[in-house]
């Protein structure tokens, strides 16, 4: 490979870089490379000092003044889901507590990721994720936002609670699902035309039939948005809270068991994380 100008390389690096982080992929492109010399060079700025190695495919560029380079990290969690687990984004009790929605408070970021997960809870530069497998199509589904241009999505408040309805451990389970449900209904973000129009594009059978549930149980008051959940409505019985067991009285109405207590608060542990993802997702690079 023909000698290049290393402090031309590391200033294009350091200005591509979100907070820091960048692919190889990126790297291609800025660099002006193929994929292999780009790969080579990559490696000998990564010997140099210049770039740490995160995962394959993915580095951390060390600001050339930073006092102490081992104590650099990534300055955005989003820009290093986004490069380690995209497409992604925040979703479930992280999006939750952004829109204020959820009262607990888990130090593991939920991602929602495309990549194939084969474990959920990882650790990376500092940070603690944890990741739930979604569709490439529900990952670009209806309002999901990008409120920093460098960082990863976020789902809206509606999409967030519609999530939840699907899959409710999402939010923790259906107790916080439900106090989420109405602290939403009682906020400046309620919009219950996007609501309808979020849960009928990625709302399933069993998301209708919690959220007409947990409109009677808790009293929530929004009369066409109760006769979507009716006319939602699929047949068989669901849990309430697909994490708890499976034993409680059945609405026979709604076809949900109501198998947890709505009033309780019995916040889980975090999963323990493993200190190596590279066994958690899948590596997209080749």
């Amino acid at each position: 490979m023909p000698s290049r100008d290393l402090n031309h390389d590391i200033r294009l690096l350091t200005r591509a870089a979100r907070a820091g982080v960048i692919t190889l992929q990126e790297a291609v492109h800025v660099l002006g490379l193929e994929p292999r010399p780009a790969t080579i060079r990559m490696a000998g700025l990564t010997a140099r000092g210049w770039l740490r190695r995160i995962r394959r495919g993915v580095f951390l560029v060390i600001p050339p003044k930073t006092p102490v380079p081992q104590e650099e990290t990534a300055r955005d969690e989003g820009a290093l889901a986004e490069a380690l687990f995209g497409p992604c984004f925040f979703g479930g009790w992280s999006a939750a507590a952004q829109w204020h929605l959820d009262r607990g408070n888990r130090r593991a970021i939920l991602i929602v990721t495309a990549a194939r997960v084969r474990r959920t809870s990882v650790r990376a530069e500092g940070h603690r994720f944890h990741l739930v497998h979604a569709p490439l199509g529900r990952i670009h589904g209806p309002d999901v936002l990008r409120p920093r241009p460098w960082s990863a999505p976020v789902s809206g408040p509606a999409r967030t609670i519609v999530d939840a309805l699907c899959r409710p451990g999402w939010l923790g389970g259906a107790v916080y699902l439900a106090d989420a449900l109405v602290t939403y209904r009682q906020s400046a973000h309620w919009d219950e035309e996007q609501f309808a129009e979020v849960l009928r594009v990625v709302g399933t059978g069993a998301a209708h039939r919690r959220l007409g549930f947990l409109m009677v149980a808790k009293r929530i008051e929004a009369g066409d948005l109760f006769q979507q959940a009716v006319a939602g409505r699929t047949a068989g019985v669901v849990d309430l809270d697909p994490g708890s067991p499976p034993e409680g009285p059945i609405d026979s109405f709604w076809g949900v068991r109501r198998n947890v207590n709505l009033e309780g608060w019995d916040l889980p542990e975090d999963d323990d994380v493993e200190d190596d993802f590279i066994e958690g997702v899948d590596d997209p690079d080749p």
